[in-house]
């Protein structure tokens, strides 16, 4: 099988100009302020939880832990999270939202500020 190539076009460079407009950003409205503390709570928790899982099962083989229960250990994360998720889903509709929102970041600011 052979595969001719008739034509062969060049293209020429962009030209640039010393002012690009960007349309594609779009103004922080009030929505996207509501939800950006949400936001960077879950992303902290979310970095914690990275942090440690990989290491959890070395630290559970130096207290002398079975297999099962560094398992047990890490499933117990995902079923407090399942019990968890729809009790705060659900507090965090009420008109009074602000109350358990600065409670959990209150738990998160302790949690990050314990010594080790």
């Amino acid at each position: 099988m052979m595969v001719v190539i008739k034509d062969i076009y060049c293209m020429e460079p962009m030209r640039q100009t010393s002012q690009t407009v960007v349309d594609s950003t779009m103004p922080a409205t009030d929505e996207t302020r509501k939800i950006l503390p949400i936001f960077l709570i879950v992303l902290i928790d979310v970095l914690g939880l990275m942090i440690i899982l990989p290491l959890l099962p070395f630290y559970s083989e130096q207290f002398g832990a079975p297999p099962f229960v560094v398992g047990m250990l890490i499933s117990s994360y995902a079923l407090c999270q399942l019990v968890s998720a729809p009790l705060l889903g659900r507090w965090l509709l009420a008109p009074w939202a602000w109350f358990p929102a600065s409670i959990c970041m209150l738990g998160l600011w302790l949690c990050v500020r314990m010594p080790s």
